[in-house]
């Protein structure tokens, strides 16, 4: 008979899916590195995954009185483990905002929220060439990597991690009949002028007969966008053509030229009436 004590649980939450009742669609797989494998076998611990990240179990078996017959290591204070982190969503990239140049580790300091440092390449190389990471589980890129140093005394924990999400600029694109009008794009949240008209026309040629609008300002991304933009003609007492527009996904990107040489990378959306 056994019965299983939780040590500390970690939990990834991504600004991308704030208000998203399924934020377990990044598919994030972790993996321990060998020396954590082994400690994590000789103090019985279990990793169990969880909707957003997972959790560690300590084993214990019970003897004929009830008595835990397995506790942990007495000389262990605190317990290191690290952990490589894939990601099965194929467009956890394009959604994901990283403050840091790849490859990340995301490290508790005394903290149970943990900050993200920047790792030396040539090390992570020479850990993998040494046999540190399982390379049949790995065959997805890894995004980053978990550090955590867990102080047994302080008992159960949980630990997260917090991931921005990426901000773009939206673009409308309107051909057929529509884009023929001379129209503008209002923010129904807008609480002043500025507000309320957040896109200008985009300088680049649709068509002959078509026409864009690109936002002032880059949004950031949401699985469920909560942007509520309204289609009229342009004028104070402009009639309304359409009373929702769709909103942006990152799963139609595109890049928009600026003036001064640069290319901005664009979320677009294509309407044809």
């Amino acid at each position: 008979m056994a019965r299983y004590l939780p040590v500390f649980a970690l939990a990834v939450k991504h600004e991308y899916f704030e208000g998203d009742a399924h934020p377990d669609r990044m598919g994030l797989v972790f993996t321990p590195d060998k020396d954590s494998a082994i400690i994590m076998q000789q103090e019985n611990l279990l990793l169990r995954r969880s909707v957003s990240g997972f959790e560690i179990w300590q084993e214990q078996r019970l003897d004929s009185v009830g008595d835990a017959s397995a506790e942990m290591n007495g000389d262990l204070a605190t317990l290191n483990l690290t952990f490589s982190v894939t990601a099965s969503d194929p467009a956890f990239n394009s959604y994901t905002k990283w403050e840091l140049d790849k490859p990340i580790r995301f490290e508790n300091k005394d903290s149970v929220r943990l900050t993200a440092t920047q790792l030396d390449t040539n090390a992570v190389n020479l850990s993998r060439s040494a046999g540190l990471v399982d390379t049949a589980r790995h065959a997805m890129q890894v995004q980053f990597y978990i550090r955590i140093a867990h102080v047994l005394k302080q008992g159960m924990t949980r630990y997260e991690i917090e991931l921005k999400a990426k901000a773009l600029h939206w673009k409308y694109f309107f051909t057929g009949a529509i884009g023929r009008k001379t129209v503008e794009i209002f923010n129904l949240d807008g609480s002043s002028k500025e507000d309320e008209l957040l896109f200008q026309r985009s300088t680049e040629l649709v068509n002959n007969t078509g026409t864009a609008f690109l936002s002032k300002v880059p949004f950031p991304m949401r699985s469920i966008p909560t942007q509520r933009f309204q289609l009229r003609e342009e004028g104070a007492n402009g009639r309304v053509l359409m009373r929702r527009l769709p909103n942006a996904s990152i799963h139609q990107i595109g890049k928009e030229g600026v003036p001064g040489g640069q290319t901005l990378v664009v979320a677009e959306i294509y309407i044809h009436q």
